[in-house]
């Protein structure tokens, strides 16, 4: 379950940065599709620029996932057995090289017990992330739930119970499957 828990918490510690940073308007450069900005997509809530994203965006962010999810399975040994590194994931799994633990190589020096603390961290604040990202959603979708952050303005969208809602439904499609 350590593993889940590591990858939920890294996940979260994004969202939750992405939270803020998307909150106070702030987008990366160039187009997330032809024609399309990340800047044009900022809407009155983090909620409301995913549900600005076009469909071709979030497959983009779920092949990402994916592709790290593929990454982080194939290594060998796996992370699961013994010599395993548990949350050590290389973009080139073959050849070790790339890695999203310490991509600059800033840590290679430090002892076992310093690298475990460093995990211990790691895991502590995306716990913490975890129950803030649950906080902002929850701040955004329901007046009154988070009462430090009734300042923020109201989602109206289908998330987080549906999160492809703005661009795909099931009775649309369906519609069209009928002969």
């Amino acid at each position: 379950y350590r593993a889940a828990e590591l990858k939920h918490g890294r996940v979260a510690m994004a969202a939750f940065v992405g939270f803020i940073v998307t909150a106070n308007g702030y987008a990366w450069p160039g187009n997330i599709a032809p024609g399309v900005s990340f800047k044009s997509l900022i809407g009155a809530t983090p909620l409301d620029t995913w549900d600005n994203l076009p469909m071709y965006g979030k497959y983009q962010i779920i092949a990402w996932v994916g592709l790290m999810e593929i990454c982080s399975e194939m290594q060998q040994p796996h992370y699961l057995t013994p010599g395993g590194k548990l949350g050590e994931v290389m973009f080139d799994p073959v050849a070790e090289k790339y890695s999203l633990w310490d991509p600059l190589k800033t840590m290679k020096n430090w002892d076992d017990a310093k690298r475990a603390r460093g995990r211990l961290v790691e895991l502590q604040n995306g716990r913490a992330a975890m129950a803030g990202v649950i906080g902002f959603v929850m701040a955004y979708k329901y007046d009154g739930t988070v009462p430090a952050l009734n300042f923020l303005p109201d989602y109206t969208g289908e998330l987080p119970a549906a999160p492809f809602a703005a661009n795909w439904h099931i009775s649309e499609t369906a519609a069209n499957w009928a002969w």
